[in-house]
């Protein structure tokens, strides 16, 4: 077998395929030194290392030796500081040590691999029976072979730029800075006591206006960092770096790029990690996404199956996981390219509480368990009463039994029944305006936010209620927009929703991205069009 790249997903595929197939010849061939990798720290969720521990303990215990634990994160807004105190139950490594660990793990166990060594796809192809291209999000072998692969690369709207620095942090750190040109945000995390990842982010327009977005156009070196911004940024962190500087390694400004294949499978090549499918890094989890998929393959393999069938078996047992943390991860960047709009917003701590909440994989009540003093402030922040008057459990029930007032009308819960509304009682709705598009800020959305302003035009008291499909994915996807119409048109909002949809509209509510949800189908009272009217 030969595996083409050695990182976090290649590594751990060709020990553990080692482990459970001693007489198998297994080479990895990675172009790069393990340490002179791109990268500074990165994470590793605890669910990644409860992943490794349940198939390779010994791969654990190593990986663990030598990483560095901490547990906290926080928020630093102008509004104050909040602290999430169990966000982190994993681990941060530095990127180098991490592939020079995995990379001794893998040669403990008679796995050959040639790190310096750039490799031809169709070459390795011819050479071994089983071909594991984990080779980035750049794949060579998903480039070669894209008519069998049929990749699509989507760029976020959103620019990052990936540093270090020798500035001791606690634990995570958000935190966005204001400048004449507009806001950067940072995502920190150490890797060491002495050492920290920092991600910035920002968007286009920022960018430009700081006079920082000719750097690419320049033809700068691909070794090169963007010393400009580092400078710049150096500055405008100041407080968090306390004397400190940022320090590049081949850092500039990206887009992130969401890749997905219709196929991961082609004759006896197969594809892994970043190579198949990537999730933004905001939700933290592209390690986790490589080591579970090296797991799924690995397990496909330990069987009699034809080749043929064991990469089938692969890809269709991992598919709908990987899909679903790419959505959870789509979600999650949509959030982070809006955050400066709605951190002014918000207390700190609904800012916190719509972080944990925003992709939708965590509800309220399970947000609670781990964060009550957070999630309880965020609580009485949106409903408007001391702390004390904050319920210690089953805090998704209470959130949707406040009332609501717009204007001089009022419904008595957030959770409305529309089969059992009379006209004449509670809020008045406008639309209702259907949501089709899963993205809030993209253009079908901007036609949405047109038809909210028009039913608010007819009449400033009336909730714009949103309606669409019923499944939960489409349910998350009216919220997203949901809170884009507020954003933009500081109006109440409503979203149809389902009986078992409780945990998301609570979670939506304290979270600034929702007024109300409706239960039922609307009424036949609206306009033909069913995109205005008043009912």
């Amino acid at each position: 077998m030969g595996v083409i790249g050695g990182g976090a997903g290649g590594l751990f595929t060709a020990r553990l395929l080692a482990l459970r197939h001693p007489t198998w010849q297994i080479e990895v061939f990675e172009r790069l030194e393990s340490r002179g990798t791109f990268g500074f720290g990165i994470g590793l969720t605890g669910a990644a290392l409860a992943a490794v521990e349940s198939v390779d303990p010994e791969a654990r215990e190593a990986i663990a030796a030598v990483a560095f634990r901490f547990a906290t994160a926080e928020f630093r807004l102008p509004g104050g500081t909040v602290g999430i105190p169990g966000f982190h139950r994993g681990v941060a490594i530095a990127r180098s040590q991490l592939l020079t660990t995995l990379v001794d793990l893998a040669r403990q166990v008679g796995v050959r691999v040639h790190v310096g060594h750039d490799v031809d796809v169709d070459d390795v192809r011819r050479d071994f029976d089983l071909v594991v291209a984990a080779d980035g999000v750049s794949s060579s072998t998903r480039q070669r072979y894209q008519d069998a692969f049929e990749p699509t690369v989507v760029e976020g709207r959103g620019r990052y730029i990936w540093c270090g620095t020798e500035a001791p942090l606690d634990g995570t750190v958000f935190t966005p800075v204001r400048t004449p040109a507009g806001y950067f945000t940072a995502h920190a995390y150490p890797y060491a006591p002495d050492r920290s990842t920092i991600v910035v982010e920002t968007d286009a327009a920022t960018l430009e206006r700081a006079g920082l977005d000719g750097f690419e156009a320049r033809g700068a070196d691909p070794a090169e960092s963007d010393e400009e911004s580092l400078d710049v940024l150096t500055e405008a962190f100041a407080p968090m770096l306390r004397g400190h500087k940022l320090l590049g390694n081949r850092s500039r400004w990206f887009r992130f790029r969401t890749v997905q294949c219709r196929s991961w499978v082609h004759g006896n090549a197969v594809l892994l990690g970043d190579a198949a499918a990537t999730a933004d890094p905001s939700l933290g989890s592209g390690t986790k996404l490589a080591v579970e998929s090296a797991i799924a393959l690995a397990d496909a393999l330990d069987t009699d199956a034809p080749l043929d069938e064991a990469l089938s078996a692969y890809e269709s047992a991992r598919r709908p996981p990987v899909e679903r943390l790419q959505g959870w991860a789509l979600r999650s960047q949509r959030w982070w390219d809006s955050f400066p709009r709605r951190m002014n917003r918000l207390a700190p701590a609904q800012v916190a509480v719509a972080f944990l909440t925003r992709a939708g994989a965590v509800a309220l009540d399970e947000t609670l368990e781990s964060n009550a003093d957070v999630v309880r402030a965020a609580v009485a922040a949106w409903a408007g009463v001391g702390i004390d008057g904050v319920p210690h459990r089953r805090i998704a029930d209470w959130v949707v039994g406040r009332p609501l007032r717009v204007g001089d009308r009022q419904a008595p819960s957030r959770l409305i029944d529309l089969a059992r509304r009379r006209p004449e009682d509670g809020l008045r709705f406008g639309g209702p305006v259907t949501v089709t598009s899963g993205d809030p800020w993209g253009p079908e959305s901007d036609r949405l936010v047109d038809a909210a302003r028009e039913i608010v035009r007819d009449g400033p008291d009336r909730v714009v209620l949103l309606r669409g499909a019923e499944d939960r994915q489409a349910v998350l996807d009216r919220v997203q927009v949901a809170e884009r119409i507020r954003l933009d048109l500081d109006v109440p909002v409503g979203v149809t929703v389902g009986e078992s949809d409780v945990q998301d509209v609570a979670g939506a509510l304290v979270a600034g991205r929702i007024d109300v949800a409706c239960l039922g189908a609307v009424p036949a009272t609206t306009t033909p069009s069913g995109e205005r009217g008043a009912w």
